[in-house]
């Protein structure tokens, strides 16, 4: 008889395969909302990064593209300086047959009492 007791507390022990197989089933299903929370903080997460990613690239072309226009900016300012000095007009203007004063310019006076004349 005690061999009988014995086998008993054995099969009373050990639980059923159906019986644990309910419980993890249980315990799956009631984790499950946690799971799918994980899973898309992990999809928030990727993309997050391919943005973050994508912004630094169009950062560090931007910056490129800046600096290239600052100096083509500082490139045009000298330009325009060396251009504007005034033996470098006297250059350009002396191809149109234009020569610089020589003598100090003549003031024009006007009468304000006589009214001009329109020819029509």
């Amino acid at each position: 008889m005690s061999n009988e007791k014995k086998i008993e507390t054995k099969e009373q022990a050990a639980p059923k395969k159906g019986m644990s197989k309910g419980l993890s089933e249980e315990k799956a299903y009631a984790i499950l909302p946690f799971a799918i929370f994980l899973t898309l903080i992990a999809v928030v997460y990727i993309a997050n990064s391919y943005y973050v990613e994508n912004t630094i690239r169009d950062i560090a072309k931007l910056q490129t593209e800046l600096h290239e226009l600052r100096a083509e900016d500082i490139e045009l300012k000298t330009n325009v300086n060396i251009k504007t000095r005034q033996s470098e007009v006297v250059k350009s203007a002396e191809r149109y047959g234009l020569k610089p004063l020589i003598d100090q310019p003549k003031g024009v006076l006007i009468n304000e009492n006589v009214k001009p004349q329109i020819e029509e």
